[in-house]
């Protein structure tokens, strides 16, 4: 629980981030906005200054968090209930589970979604913040690098998630919904 609330304030905090970061770059573009970086971080895509463009960044940041927190609010509540159609991994097993063995299963599902949005939103942050400072010369390039952290970080999650997803099916079956009696039988 204490994870899950850390990560909810993180999206909160990085979601006003990066729309005060956006509205406070705005009046400091020139006429000419930067709105593509390439591999080595210089501009290679321009506009002409709006606020729709500019504004791109963080509605499409604000719009992806909305749907990411839908499908974990889904998830916590009503795909444990009603698991049609969900793909997990052991299926037939966690389909066998009662409802409060579908929740364990499906918790660490939803905490990575919530990983996710975080590292999500730092991004656009981070390429908010490098466009604005490229923009307005600040910055003649912006390091790629951090953009390929973030891939690395998503898919270096995804085998914690398939182990504890794992770890709560096999654990409810066994009849240890906290893997509490496990040890505890030997």
């Amino acid at each position: 629980m204490r994870l899950r609330s850390i990560l909810d304030f993180l999206v909160v905090t990085e979601v006003a981030i990066l729309v005060t970061s956006a509205v406070g770059w705005y009046p400091q573009l020139p006429d000419r906005i930067v709105i593509h970086l390439n591999a080595q971080g210089a501009p290679n895509g321009w506009a002409p200054k709006s606020i729709l463009i500019w504004g791109l960044l963080p509605v499409i940041g604000v719009v992806l968090t909305i749907g990411l927190q839908a499908l974990v609010r889904w998830l916590e509540g009503t795909a444990a209930c009603n698991p049609v159609g969900i793909n997990m991994p052991q299926r037939e097993a966690f389909h066998a589970l009662p409802e409060e063995g579908r929740r364990m299963a499906l918790a660490p599902v939803a905490t990575y979604l919530r990983y996710t949005t975080v590292l999500l939103l730092a991004l656009f942050i981070y390429i908010e913040e490098g466009l604005g400072r490229v923009s307005t010369g600040a910055s003649s390039t912006w390091s790629s690098i951090p953009v390929f952290v973030f891939v690395l970080a998503v898919f270096a999650g995804i085998p914690f998630l398939l182990r504890s997803t794992n770890k709560a099916i096999h654990a409810f079956r066994s009849g240890y919904p906290n893997d509490q009696g496990a040890s505890t039988s030997s």
